[in-house]
């Protein structure tokens, strides 16, 4: 039964490489920088005397994940589309929350502004470039199947 041409080598090494994950890879990136430059700045600047004092430690946990996630999301990993969707949710909810909590207190910061803008343009980067990572993973199978892993 043909369902179809197979699909050529070419179309399969340009597949396994794609252009837009690499743009979504580094706004992760960002967003996981700008965590833990928020966290820093607020260690370094201001004293909390609340329950909230654990919470520049977990920014700087998620944004070192992010940062991590970044080089997965920059390889068009398939399972690391999954995690930064998550993870970068987390941080913008989690930076929301904080930035509340500091405006509030009377600490603004430039790095609490921008990380939970930047942690939802990366959560919306990595959606829009799921199918780039779908056809990535398909042409490494591909090309694995031909004996052509190539560490891809």
């Amino acid at each position: 039964m043909l369902s179809g041409p197979a699909p050529s080598d070419d179309a399969d090494l340009r597949d396994v490489n794609p252009t837009f994950p690499k743009v979504a890879a580094g706004f992760t990136l960002l967003a996981g920088a700008l965590a833990i430059l928020n966290a820093v700045q607020t260690l370094a600047s201001v004293r909390i005397y609340s329950a909230w004092f654990v919470m520049p430690f977990v920014l700087i946990g998620v944004g070192a994940g992010l940062i991590f996630l970044a080089r997965k999301v920059f390889t068009a990993r398939g399972w690391a589309a999954t995690a930064v969707l998550v993870t970068g949710s987390l941080l913008f909810l989690l930076s929301t929350a904080w930035l509340f909590f500091a405006v509030s207190n009377g600490f603004i910061a430039l790095y609490a502004l921008w990380t939970p803008v930047f942690s939802l343009v990366a959560v919306a980067m990595r959606a829009a470039c799921l199918p780039a990572c779908e056809r990535a993973g398909r042409a490494r199978r591909s090309l694995a199947a031909q004996g052509l892993s190539l560490g891809l």
